[in-house]
């Protein structure tokens, strides 16, 4: 019988793993059975609180192996396609941080931050709840609208310092944006809307081979409190670069920086004073 399949091309719907582990640092081939993995280091500088993980969620080869590096952004990986994300959306540094507690609370696969470094979302703050199917995602999404609706004042201790936050303050409209997609948004950005994501027999067979290839071992990274702290500074810092005030909340109400001299402004009379009494610089 003769061989129907050609294996150049067969070695052609495998040898980029190669090129991967090349051009992305920590990834290798084990030594025990040929397979990419990766160095279990957690990044020093995601702007997110990882809150709780999803059990069985492996976005970090769904979304930058096969979205990323095996369709070039132009498939959604078929495991994708039962992700369905409730999002909120804080609209200052005090709901982030009312955000962080609720989902701390609440006990859902879930995380929060801060959005400022995405040139393709358009806010500074964001929070995710990870559903697993549209049911699991309709019920999350009433969930955490009902918890919103009790207008309920978060108290916690951060990092040992009396926390008290909570959802509208010093907005007419209370509720912050709350919404139900489904996938990254990213897939829609270059896939199309989600209600027409299809996949084909091709898809198929190149998400069995990226499988195979890489380790599928999921570990989840517990952030300590060192690395919360830096966290939670850079959320400050955030908020300040951006005009978000209410940073004051967590300086007790001092700046950041002092402000700087205007003279733009300043009386006429003490203008002329300040002129006289300025230092002339040598030449």
């Amino acid at each position: 019988m003769p061989n129907t399949k050609i294996l150049y091309l067969e070695t052609a719907k495998r040898a980029w793993t190669r090129d991967f582990v090349k051009s992305n640092a920590g990834h290798y081939f084990r030594m025990e059975d040929g397979k990419i993995d990766k160095k279990t280091n957690m990044a020093s500088d995601a702007p997110w609180a990882y809150v709780k993980p999803g059990p069985t969620m492996n976005c970090m080869f769904w979304h930058h192996v096969l979205f990323r590096q095996v369709f070039n952004s132009q498939k959604v990986p078929i495991q994708c396609h039962n992700c369905w994300k409730v999002v909120l959306m804080p609209r200052d540094i005090e709901e982030l941080f009312a955000t962080y507690i609720m989902q701390r609370e609440m006990g859902r696969p879930a995380k929060c931050g801060t959005e400022t470094e995405r040139e393709n979302t358009p806010r500074a703050y964001g929070a995710y709840f990870y559903n697993n199917s549209l049911q699991e995602g309709v019920e999350c999404y009433q969930a955490v609208k009902k918890e919103l609706e009790r207008g309920k004042v978060y108290e916690q201790e951060i990092l040992g310092c009396p926390i008290r936050v909570q959802f509208g303050n010093g907005y007419e409209d209370k509720m912050p944006n709350l919404i139900l997609k489904r996938g990254c948004t990213e897939f829609e950005q270059n896939c199309g809307p989600s209600d027409q994501w299809a996949w084909d027999d091709e898809q198929v067979e190149m998400e069995r081979i990226a499988f195979d290839a890489f380790a599928q071992d999921i570990v989840h990274g517990r952030q300590g409190d060192n690395q919360l702290a830096s966290l939670f500074q850079d959320w400050i810092h955030r908020a300040f670069k951006i005009g978000d005030e209410k940073y004051k909340l967590f300086t007790n109400g001092n700046p950041l920086f002092p402000p700087v001299v205007t003279y733009h402004d300043m009386p006429k009379k003490k203008l002329e004073a300040f002129k006289k009494r300025a230092v002339v610089c040598p030449r």
